[in-house]
């Protein structure tokens, strides 16, 4: 999507944004990157090395009842379930959509289910 904003390098059609904001998938690929790549591996470097990161910390809504890679996680969870959300408001269906909506589901209810186990 960043590399061909017009769709063609993934086969996605510009129709499929006709009653959206965009003209392209450059906006939409950028967020994309950010909440189902960044996001993620942000809280999975968290996970494994338990770092205090002054900037995530600032943050965290949740700061003083979760660490910033779990608060991370569950803004992973949920910002997949409105990215879906918008575009099914937005495009037509798409087969993906239902199982990227359990991904997110799973995401949330691992990060809360690990987080009443384990308090850091």
């Amino acid at each position: 999507m960043l590399f061909s904003p017009d769709g063609a390098l993934l086969q996605i059609p510009l129709e499929w944004l006709r009653d959206s904001p965009f003209q392209t998938y450059l906006i939409p690929g950028l967020l994309l990157l950010t909440f189902a790549a960044g996001m993620p591996l942000l809280s999975l470097y968290g996970i494994f090395t338990r770092r205090n990161l002054p900037w995530a910390e600032s943050i965290n809504l949740l700061r003083g009842r979760m660490p910033w890679y779990r608060t991370f996680s569950l803004y992973t969870g949920v910002g997949m379930q409105i990215w879906i959300a918008v575009q099914q408001l937005m495009t037509a269906y798409f087969v993906l959509q239902p199982v990227i909506v359990l991904v997110a589901v799973g995401i949330l209810v691992f990060t809360l289910l690990c987080h009443n186990v384990q308090r850091d």
